[in-house]
């Protein structure tokens, strides 16, 4: 299983879990202000991110890979309503407290079991009076995650094709947004 494959494991628990809720997603880096932007009319959602990790000792190689779950809600009436939800919005807690149960110690197939490790506030004064919304980042770590030795070895076939983007939308709904790059391969 590559890095690929856990990413889209953990978007689609997520999804099976909240259902039409909250939106479940993946995202290309760390969050970021220009990021953030453009996700916040998306929330109620939940992004996941793979940001690295440090060399785990083994005889092949793999990682302590950390994934982070960006847990973002919105109401323009109440900053309680964000946090506890009310009657037409789920709050970030309750998604936060279903995140770390179903998440933590849960097997990974082929991989091992993800672990929490922390869960973060992420306000900012800013976000608060521009956005109406709130940002909490949960962390989990997949110990030893092996690293595929092929670009492509999940799907069984070598890497053929490169596509560039320059749009800030992510998601199979903006695949067309991309060209592909000839001759780099």
């Amino acid at each position: 299983m590559s890095i690929a494959l856990v990413e889209n494991h953990l978007v689609e628990l997520t999804a099976e879990h909240f259902g039409s809720t909250l939106r479940a997603d993946a995202l290309p880096s760390a969050m970021n202000i220009g990021l953030l932007k453009s996700l916040i009319p998306t929330a109620p959602a939940v992004y996941w991110a793979f940001l690295g990790g440090r060399y785990a000792k083994a005889d092949e190689p793999c990682i302590d890979a950390r994934w982070v779950a960006y847990v973002m809600t919105r109401h323009v009436g109440s900053t309680e309503a964000r946090r506890h939800g009310d009657k037409t919005t789920i709050g970030a807690y309750p998604v936060i407290a279903h995140l770390a149960g179903r998440f933590h110690d849960r097997p990974v197939p082929d991989m091992g079991f993800l672990k929490l490790r922390d869960v973060n506030n992420l306000f900012s004064m800013q976000l608060e009076a521009s956005f109406k919304s709130s940002l909490y980042a949960i962390t989990f770590e997949l110990l030893g995650m092996p690293l595929s030795e092929s670009l492509d070895e999940d799907k069984g076939v070598p890497l053929s094709e490169l596509y560039l983007g320059l749009a800030p939308e992510i998601g199979k709904e903006h695949e067309s947004d991309y060209e592909l790059v000839e001759d780099v391969l």
